[in-house]
């Protein structure tokens, strides 16, 4: 596809996706790919290998456990033949006739247990009146219905309290089912997360690629929960596949003993970055730190304690670390430190020992570049009704064509005299542009790449990184002035506005409770306001309490304007919000000899037209495609509004006639008249 290709409605992929499924021969397309690999021999001599994974989000919503035996309940009574009337016969905990959940106090636990207790109790009544039902051919639909009834009346529950299971009293387990069903629609999905705090539902899409040709010489999906479907798990089929010696490259996630283990028993080499080992106690001695003797089958600690390794592979030192001098820096356990050995231990210090070369973390990076490989399906900004994007160069290489307004500032005259904490500004914010992230993961990412070194960075610490952004905001003022005097002239337009971002923590002195722009509410906030120019280059910004009001942080905006940058007329451009009608922002722009402009309260035709047609082009055009430069987002936009919306997209307001139509129509009447 060329960048600027339209591109084409999902539903064009769905269809051919289930003719596919549907199919005698699903994975046709892979084995396509797969001979002309064969054929041409492209990978032919080529002997690396990098493994990744993504999660594939399902479309189906997830359902708790009273809605899953619900609606297996209704499942059985629509495809098992008699099913309907036996449900009639035994089922009395509920009517499966009706729609939606029963009519319960959700509040009160006594209710939801009874409630759950009555549907388990209908299910297993369901079952047993339909096991003897004389069924001669076996049917696949009638057979998995009742099976997934009898896997959600049992996966959920657990009998109640005081009860044995069989006087019928249930309550929802207080923990999650192994390999839980989590939709009767799509029995194949599963819970997982990318994180603590990224919690998927659906599948685990893993590929095995070549990193030079970036070709994909193996590809599974599996579902996105369960040991066998793990990353080190579908690395080892890999393996098994391959008909040559690799070196086999990969994240932590796969860094497992037991995939190791595979790869070396087969001759190969692993390039896979390790998990890494934390003390029990805060800077104190790790695995790493105690020797261990294979062949003796002993554990040495780093005070020279020796202790054999059990069948477990399990060392415990119990009493040697009651009077030991360095039990502060090694346990908090009354019963002393024990040591837990994995069966491939060697392979797993070697990995550590490897890893803490730089030129071992070089190769890895360059054969396995974050994000590149594999990319989860859902976008940050997912549209229902969007097409598929265009296909087209790496969206971050504006970068390279115009750097950002502050890293040029930096690394010009307002830079600053040589210091580390310059160079570590200065990192920070090319970090930032390169790959966002906490300023703590940061720091581990400069070591986990050549970037660190490239800019003299390497090996810095927490303290060193705060005290870089102390020497920053001394600067700020200079920075900002000369922004605003490339940016911003007299007579001139900003843009201002207010927004919030929660945090956590008990530290801050600005943190306080208000008015939550990011949906966190409840939450601690801090606030800021940001200037910009025309073109949204930020000029200046301002930190504020979390509870401080829209005119306060407006008052400053003007201050720094006028005062810092020596503006006396400046048309400052804000969004619609009531705060901006208030009678207090009235005030406030009185005090100031500011002259308001903004549409009347209550009146949406004011800025109706503006809104719709914004709305129109994000939705149709700009949410759909992936803009590499800024010149391309504006051909691009152009090319929308004069090829589509003018000529092609017709409009309730105008009759359903285009604006193109409606204005020709006016030209013909002024002609006519």
């Amino acid at each position: 596809m060329s960048l600027d290709h339209k591109g084409f409605d999902p539903s064009t992929l769905v269809y051919w996706r289930q003719r596919l499924a549907r199919s005698k021969r699903p994975h046709r397309i892979n084995e396509a790919v797969r001979k002309v690999i064969e054929e041409t021999g492209i990978v032919r001599g080529r002997h690396k290998r990098t493994v990744d994974s993504t999660i594939l989000a399902d479309a189906v919503a997830t359902q708790d456990t009273i809605t899953q035996l619900i609606s297996a309940i209704r499942r059985v009574g629509r495809l098992v033949p008699g099913g309907a009337e036996a449900i009639v016969a035994v089922c009395t905990g509920h009517d499966y006739s009706e729609p939606g959940k029963p009519s319960i106090d959700w509040d009160e636990p006594g209710a939801k247990d009874a409630l759950v207790s009555a549907l388990v109790n209908d299910a297993n009544a369901l079952l047993a009146a339909l096991a003897g039902d004389g069924r001669d051919e076996p049917d696949e639909r009638v057979e998995s219905a009742l099976a997934l009834l009898a896997l959600v009346a049992g996966q959920d529950v657990e009998p109640a309290e005081g009860s044995d299971g069989t006087d019928g009293r249930w309550r929802i387990a207080r923990k999650v089912a192994p390999e839980r069903v989590i939709s009767t629609v799509d029995t194949e999905a599963r819970h997982t997360r990318k994180s603590p705090e990224n919690r998927r539902d659906g599948y685990r899409a893993h590929v095995a690629t070549e990193p030079e040709t970036g070709i994909i010489t193996d590809e599974a999906l599996t579902k996105a929960a369960g040991r066998e479907n793990s990353d080190p798990a579908v690395a080892e089929t890999f393996l098994d596949r391959e008909d040559e010696t690799c070196e086999w490259y990969g994240d932590s996630a796969s860094g497992t003993g037991d995939l190791r283990g595979a790869i070396n028993d087969a001759g190969s080499e692993a390039v896979i970055k390790p998990k890494p080992v934390q003390p029990p106690v805060e800077d104190g001695f790790t695995v790493d730190d105690f020797t261990v003797d294979e062949d003796a089958a002993t554990v040495g600690c780093p005070a020279g304690h020796i202790r054999p390794i059990s069948r477990t592979r399990q060392a415990t030192f119990g009493a040697l670390c009651r009077d030991c001098p360095l039990r502060e820096r090694c346990t908090t356990s009354k019963t002393g430190r024990t040591i837990k050995l994995h069966r491939r231990d060697d392979l797993l210090r070697a990995a550590r020992r490897a890893w803490a070369l730089p030129r071992h973390r070089e190769e890895q990076r360059l054969a396995h570049p974050p994000h590149r490989r594999v990319q989860p399906t859902q976008p940050h900004r997912p549209q229902p009704h969007s097409q598929s994007r265009t296909l087209g160069s790496d969206p971050t290489d504006h970068l390279k064509d115009e750097p950002p307004a502050t890293i040029r500032e930096l690394t010009g005259p307002n830079r600053g005299p040589a210091c580390r904490e310059r160079d570590l500004a200065y990192a920070l914010i090319v970090s930032r542009v390169l790959a966002p992230k906490p300023k703590l993961s940061t720091l581990a990412w400069w070591n986990d790449t050549t970037l660190g070194a490239d800019l003299g960075v390497g090996g810095a610490g927490r303290d060193e990184v705060y005290a870089a952004m102390d020497w920053l905001l001394g600067r700020q003022d200079a920075i900002e002035a000369s922004l605003a005097s490339r940016h911003l002239r007299e007579g001139g337009m900003a843009m201002f506005d207010l927004s919030s971002s929660w945090v956590e923590g008990s530290h801050c002195a600005l943190a306080a409770r208000g008015y939550s722009r990011d949906g966190r509410k409840g939450k601690l906030q801090i606030e800021y306001g940001l200037l910009t120019d025309p073109e949204g280059r930020p000029v200046a910004i301002r930190v504020f309490a979390g509870n401080t009001a829209d005119p306060t942080a407006f008052t400053e905006a003007v201050q720094v304007v006028r005062e810092k940058f020596a503006l006396a007329r400046l048309t400052l451009i804000g969004d619609r919000g009531t705060q901006y009608m208030s009678d207090t922002f009235a005030q406030v722009t009185a005090q100031l000899t500011i002259r308001r402009s903004v549409g009347r309260i209550g009146v949406c035709f004011d800025n109706a037209q503006a809104e719709s047609f914004n709305a129109a082009l994000k939705v149709e055009r700009v949410y759909r495609t992936v803009y590499p430069t800024r010149e391309h987002a504006r051909a691009d936009v152009a090319r929308y509004i004069e090829f589509r919306y003018n000529s092609q997209r017709l409009h309730s307001a105008l009759g359903y006639k285009t604006p193109q139509e409606a204005h020709n129509e006016y030209l013909n009447s002024q002609l006519a008249a």
